[in-house]
């Protein structure tokens, strides 16, 4: 069962030192945190600060690049080698060509 639990502190530091412990907590096995948040609202600023115990951003990106790339060869390339098909197929046909002429070439110089 998850729980939401949110505490306010009267100390600018005592969220992060409750984090410190909870992490220690954590480390011996005592307790299972989910993840954590801190929000900051130093005086004199506009906006609050905020920070997370585990860090969202790298799997993130990886997730977002692995889908970006599976739709980009499922709907891009059929696009590209449609609008380029008959130029491809022309370097291609050429290429085997000079391919051909290489490999009966070299064979002749072997006889």
């Amino acid at each position: 069962m998850a729980n939401l639990t949110v505490w306010k502190f009267s100390k600018p530091d005592g969220a992060s030192q409750t984090l410190r412990t909870l992490k220690e907590l954590q480390d011996e096995g005592l307790i299972v945190l989910h993840d954590a948040a801190i929000v900051e609202w130093p005086e004199g600023r506009n906006k609050p600060a905020t920070r997370q115990l585990q860090d969202l951003v790298g799997p993130g990106a990886l997730h977002g690049a692995f889908w970006g790339l599976l739709f980009g060869l499922l709907f891009f390339v059929p696009f590209l080698v449609w609008r380029l098909g008959r130029p491809a197929a022309h370097w291609l046909a050429r290429f085997e060509t000079s391919a051909s002429t290489t490999i009966s070439s070299s064979r002749s110089k072997a006889q």
